[in-house]
């Protein structure tokens, strides 16, 4: 098996970690893998980071950094274009942001900052070599923000609706009028509020408002 194609192979499981249905490469799987790709070595340049501290007083760090990586690969023996040893040298660019503290455990807390999100950013650089280094790894999964829209209108479809008050009708009245869809569904999926002809095909409770 030549280089491309390990690369685009997928990876082993014994190298994954999953948290919370995702999977993800620990750093110290991406180094070893770098060293097999990068038997000369590779580098690192242009790391920065920096600290911001969030409303609710959480601090987070985010941080970008440049891989630097050179190999080499056999081309393919048909092709009077890449037959032969080619040299490849690629800079990659990663970032990454996470937060010192775990607030569900406030016993643990990351000390290592600048290390951390080094590492985070690092492994994030690498991705775009391929399925070996975790291009894809996650692509079957739903993104966290469409799980909780799904995850919301399954509530919503599941409630017990109640009769609307004045306010609420006032509102219901006022959504129609400006045409904002986003709350005529929100409210027709609240209450038991009984459209007029002319504006029942706004509501669409399955469709997400734009």
């Amino acid at each position: 098996m030549n280089i491309r194609e390990w690369l685009q192979e997928e990876p082993d499981m014994d190298d994954l970690v999953e948290i919370n249905g995702a999977f993800t490469h620990p750093y110290e799987a991406i180094v070893r893998k770098l060293y097999q790709l990068c038997p000369d070595g590779w580098d690192t340049q242009n790391f920065q980071h920096q600290y911001f501290t969030m409303p609710d007083g959480r601090v987070k760090v985010s941080g970008s950094i440049e891989v630097v990586i050179e190999y080499e690969y056999m081309g393919d023996v048909n092709s009077p274009v890449t037959y032969g040893i080619n040299k490849v040298r690629r800079v990659l660019s990663g970032a990454a942001t996470f937060t010192t503290t775990d607030y569900s455990n406030e016993t643990e807390t990351n000390e290592h900052f600048a290390a951390t999100v080094k590492s985070l950013a690092i492994v994030n650089a690498v991705q775009v070599l391929g399925r070996q280094f975790g291009w894809g790894l996650n692509s079957g999964l739903l993104p966290i923000q469409q799980l909780k829209e799904d995850k919301f209108k399954k509530k919503i479809k599941s409630a017990v609706k109640v009769d609307p008050d004045a306010g609420i009708q006032n509102q219901w009245n006022e959504a129609v009028k400006n045409k904002n869809m986003k709350m005529v569904r929100f409210l027709f999926g609240m209450y038991n509020i009984t459209p007029g002809e002319n504006n029942y095909a706004y509501i669409n409770t399955d469709t997400d408002a734009s």
